[in-house]
């Protein structure tokens, strides 16, 4: 079942049945696109519009198909200049706007110049009708527009008619042929039989050796566009099913317009792009290679440039002097009025052209972002997807935002100033969300209130960091937005002043056409009137950019540009007269001299001459560079140099720069050329480590042998002792700061170091011994027999005399107390006793035993704190190594 088809409508139907019994017409005048609101679609006979239309435009035809006697083709062009949507349905109207017909077709976007790339997009729509005569068209003429097939058509129908004017002296025309040699006729053409026996009678008069272009005058000369310095003029079809890249020679071959159609590895647009473009390419052969420039028309509206070299000697391709070989290359964009930058090229936020309307914007996802006006507040529901309570007209914009696909809606509402903000709650679900619940930022309370501004200078309205506030205000009269009170348009409106860098910035919108202005403070307010930047413009469907402001050209100067490549291209890619040997290519310079030039002859291009080499064969092209000259010459083995002017003209042969090669895949620099050494050679005099013991050619063990210094100078110049260092069990070692020579030898050994060792103290403290009872100990039994004391302890004892006075004196010792007179009768002396009781004592000591009781104790000792001394043992190899793999040492010979 065919997926794309054309339905007549019910009251197509009707209407046609109608026309055909009463003899009359239907004029189906316009031809409308639809994007399916975004999907795809299935005509049904009873539509009466189509599901969402985007474009309606007059008929440019509608005809019978030739082949098919019940069909209508209608036929509409789109120009490059309207898009920026996709077509996924078409729909016939009559002239009263009924939907006679309808289809759908494949999806495809129209895109807009604005977007970077237009194309001009025809749109035929076949339908099968019962009877054709019912249905006529009506056309306004200075709509129609015409296609190629139809050109085509014409021309095709001019070709078979033989109504064509004769030929004269000073036309072209139809002639009639003539096979007579002798005939005087200015109205008749000569026959090949004329010609024959003109040129038998020619060949009687020139010598046979005689050449034309290198040809034998002794038979039929045909001479190809090339053996003439021209290009062929004939037009064939590409094979699209093998030709892949627009270089091939089955493309290059062909002059004027070419319409490619298919995929090609080297499309501007990517190998993946389905060309349908019209190429016009411009050659010249040598027989060096030749030069070619393709002008490429995409179907897009882009127009791509480039130029390319081929040789003869690779014919199946052309070689983009790149320097990495991948193609595409050399294409260059041209940009102009019909196809300037996109708002995204140029950091700007895309302003939807049209009204929101009835769209739900529930489904507005990153492929809608940028800036929407809704102007009907009763177009604003919660079924077409807007905040509760706002319904009202205002400003949608689409941000992206996080989540795959994500999105950030914020919608401003126009006559209030509040702002309602929403993200989605997950990935983009294809459809239409899912949603966040909207939340409202400018609630009662968060802003001040609506004031008028009345004839307030906008430059005072501001504030500081420090003040938290949102201002809202109104301007309701035009004659009150003046420039001197500092209003970026003289239209009444709203100012929204909110916080920002530097304290606020300024936001302006015009109460009509909902122009946005800003601008913002340029340092800290200074409390009274600024200091603010100027306004800056968000271009709208009402404010549109100019040319200028996105950095395109205007029409005129885009046809001025367009000619002036023209010009140039011509000028540059101009084919000039070969150089004879007396010629120099130093008195090539300026714009006069822009082309190409051949160099066929060997012996006299010279280096002397100003050649780039001697023996130089091939073509040098002139052209722009530094000082108005730049030459770049092409041999025909590959090579490619360039110089360029160096000065003003000396009026003679320069001055030019040297030339110089330029290097590519068949002809790179040499090692030496970019200071680095050939693939697998070596410095003489450096080792080099290798994993064998069979030493190859033209290099030597360095095993400490001496070498001839005259054999080998440059060796000597690396060893000049003519010793070969021994490098066997030796390492490399890079020469320190100072206290050693090149090629000096130090033996192993280990840095001097110290080592430390101690045992840690410790107090053991008191140590007990284990515990004892000895028991009591006896001692040996001995008789002491009785022991006397020596007789001693004779003495007296004296008495004293008492007296009358009572006193006595002392014993033994003449003593005269005073008795006198009469008191003395009465003194009485005691006498001294004797000295007897001198006596000893015996004593019996007899046999007996002493005995000592030891009993249960302990011993205890004493250790301290104290050291031990302890020696280190001496351990290792005989000598210093690294984990090491054993390599011979080589060093090179020469």
């Amino acid at each position: 079942m065919s997926t794309f088809k054309s339905v007549v409508t019910t009251l197509g139907q009707s209407r046609i049945a109608a026309a055909i019994a009463a003899g009359t017409d239907i004029n189906i005048t316009q031809l409308a696109v639809g994007d399916g609101n975004g999907k795809a679609t299935t005509p049904v006979a009873t539509q009466t519009k189509l599901v969402k239309e985007v474009y309606r435009t007059p008929l440019n035809s509608l005809k019978r198909d030739p082949t098919h006697g019940n069909w209508v083709i209608a036929e509409a062009v789109i120009s490059a200049s309207v898009g920026g949507f996709w077509m996924r349905e078409m729909g016939l109207f009559a002239d009263d706007g009924a939907l006679i017909a309808v289809c759908n077709m494949a999806d495809t976007y129209k895109p807009t110049l604005a977007e970077g790339s237009g194309r001009t997009q025809t749109l035929r729509m076949v339908i099968a009708v019962s009877n054709t005569e019912a249905i006529s068209l009506l056309i306004d003429d200075s709509v129609i527009m015409a296609t190629e097939q139809y050109v085509n058509d014409l021309l095709a129908a001019h070709e078979k008619s033989r109504n064509h004017p004769d030929g004269t002296l000073t036309a072209k025309g139809f002639v009639q042929l003539s096979s007579s040699v002798s005939s005087t006729s200015e109205t008749l053409a000569a026959t090949p039989k004329a010609v024959k026996a003109a040129n038998d009678n020619a060949n009687t008069r020139v010598p046979s050796t005689r050449k034309v272009n290198n040809k034998a005058l002794g038979a039929d000369i045909s001479l190809a566009a090339a053996d003439v310095g021209a290009v062929s003029n004939i037009l064939a079809n590409v094979d699209n099913a093998t030709v892949k890249t627009i270089y091939d020679p089955s493309v290059t071959a062909l002059t004027g317009g070419v319409t490619l159609a298919g995929y090609f590895d080297d499309h501007p647009l990517g190998a993946t792009f389905q060309a349908a473009d019209t190429l016009m390419t411009y050659r010249r052969w040598y027989n060096a290679g030749a030069a070619l420039t393709q002008y490429l028309h995409c179907t897009t509206g882009t127009i791509y440039v480039r130029v390319g070299i081929v040789s003869t000697t690779d014919p199946t391709g052309w070689q983009w002097r790149q320097t990495d070989g991948v193609l595409p290359y050399g294409w260059r964009k041209v940009y102009d009025t019909a196809n300037p930058p996109t708002a995204s090229e140029v950091g700007a936020l895309p302003v939807a052209s049209a009204i929101l309307g009835t769209a739900n914007i529930n489904t507005f996802n990153l492929a809608k972002i940028g800036l929407y006006v809704q102007s009907t507040g009763a177009n604003a529901t919660v079924a077409n997807g807007y905040p509760p309570g706002s319904q009202a007209a205002g400003v949608l914009e689409i941000i992206p935002a996080s989540w795959t696909g994500g999105v950030l809606q914020r919608y401003t509402v126009q006559n209030t100033g509040m702002v309602w903000t929403r993200a989605l709650n997950a990935s983009w679900n294809g459809t239409d969300g899912p949603w966040r619940d909207w939340v409202q930022a400018s609630t009662a309370g968060s802003v001040a209130a609506n004031t008028a501004l009345g004839s307030t200078d906008l430059n005072t309205v501001g504030f500081s960091l420090t003040a938290v506030q949102a201002v809202i205000y109104h301007q309701s009269a035009n004659a009150s937005a003046t420039a001197d009170r500092n209003y970026p348009e003289a239209k009444a409106g709203t100012l929204f002043v909110t916080g920002s860098a530097y304290g606020c910035q300024q936001m302006y919108i015009t109460f009509d056409t909902c122009n946005v202005w800003m601008r913002g403070l340029s340092t800290n307010w200074n409390g009274k009137d600024g200091p603010w930047r100027p306004w800056v413009a968000a271009y709208g469907t009402n404010n549109k950019p100019t040319a200028a402001d996105v950095g395109a050209w205007t029409a005129a100067q885009s046809a001025a540009s367009e000619k002036a490549l023209s010009d140039e291209i011509a000028t540059a890619f101009k084919i000039r007269t070969n150089l004879t040997a007396a010629d120099t290519p130093n008195t090539l310079r300026g714009s006069g001299m822009f082309g190409h030039y051949g160099v066929p002859g060997v012996a006299a291009a010279t280096t002397d001459k100003g050649y780039p080499m001697n023996g130089f064969v091939g073509v040098i092209f002139v052209t722009w560079g530094p000082n108005a000259t730049q030459q770049i010459a092409f041999n025909s083995n590959g090579r490619q140099f360039t110089r360029s002017m160096t000065g003003a003209w000396n009026g003679v042969d320069g001055p030019w720069s040297a030339w110089n090669e330029i290097y590519c895949q068949a002809n790179k620099p040499s090692p030496a050329e970019i200071g680095a050494l050939a693939s697998g050679d070596v410095l003489v005099g450096m080792p080099v480590p290798w994993p064998s013991d069979t030493v190859p050619a033209g290099f030597a063990l360095m095993v400490g042998q001496t070498f001839n210094k005259a054999t080998y100078p440059s060796l000597a110049i690396a060893y000049p002792s003519g010793v070969i260092p021994d490098m066997r069990g030796q390492t490399l070692k890079g020469k320190p700061a100072s206290g050693r020579a090149v090629l000096s030898l130090e033996q192993d050994g280990v840095k001097s170091h110290n080592h430390t060792a101690t045992a840690s103290n410790t107090d053991l403290g008191r140590k007990t011994t284990s515990a004892f009872d000895y028991g009591r100990k006896g001692t040996s039994g001995f008789d002491y027999g009785t022991k006397g004391s020596d007789g001693q302890g004779a003495h007296q004892h004296q008495m004293g005399v008492a007296g009358a006075n009572n006193r006595f004196g002392a014993i033994g010792v003449a003593k005269d107390y005073g008795f006198s007179g009469s008191n003395n009768a009465n003194q009485t002396e005691m006498p001294v006793t004797s000295v007897d009781g001198n006596h000893g004592h015996n004593t019996y000591i007899g046999a007996h035993d002493h005995y000592v009781d030891i009993g249960a104790h302990d011993h205890y000792i004493d250790m301290g704190a104290h050291g031990h001394t302890i020696t280190v043992n001496a351990a290792g190899n005989t000598e210093n190594t690294v984990k090491n793999v054993a390599f011979n040492y080589l060093v090179r010979l020469a």
